[in-house]
């Protein structure tokens, strides 16, 4: 009884870590390509990990026009990244986004119309939050085969404890 209630205690342990891992492939979607003034286009990205899509934040995450200079994203949580990305010159490109870790790559077509000779009024300042990125609703709650897990590893170390006081000789006196 102790070699299989020990047996099940280190099968659990050993998924547990297993169960919270992300892995290293990611997810990136493009959430907004919004046309600025002249030749720049604000982006935002969301990425996510592949194995369970919870939201990959803290990367560093780029975009590449046409394979030249990359621009870094800001990280503004919640696995959502944005940048402002001024194209060489009007026509047809291709927006590479890329992380690292997770791994992760998109590549977004884009039309950029020549200038106008229209003046636009210059864009209000404002916070990256309140200016750039929708509200974030709010996260649900984790994945219910966590709290199984969880639950079971509870179960079996009372399993545990109870085997190995029953089988506990008293002190000799």
């Amino acid at each position: 009884m102790r070699r299989l209630t020990a047996l099940a205690l280190l099968l659990l342990m050993a998924a547990v870590p297993a169960a919270r891992a992300h892995g290293d492939v990611g997810v990136l979607e493009l959430t907004l390509a919004e046309a600025g003034g002249g030749q720049t286009v604000r982006y935002e990205v969301l990425l996510t990990y592949a194995n369970d899509g919870d939201p990959a934040s803290g990367a560093e995450v780029v975009a590449r026009v046409d394979g030249g200079e990359s621009v870094t994203m800001d990280d503004g949580g919640g696995g959502r990244y944005a940048a402002t990305v001024t194209f060489p010159a009007p026509g047809e490109h291709t927006v590479t986004f890329t992380s690292t870790e997770p791994a992760a790559t998109l590549e977004h077509r884009e039309v950029v119309a020549a200038p106008t000779t229209t003046t636009e009024a210059p864009a209000t300042g404002g916070t990256f939050d309140d200016q750039l990125l929708p509200e974030l609703e709010e996260e649900e709650p984790g994945p219910w085969w966590l709290l199984v897990v969880m639950g079971a590893f509870a179960a079996a170390m009372i399993v545990v404890a109870v085997a190995y006081f029953r089988g506990r000789k008293p002190p000799a006196r």
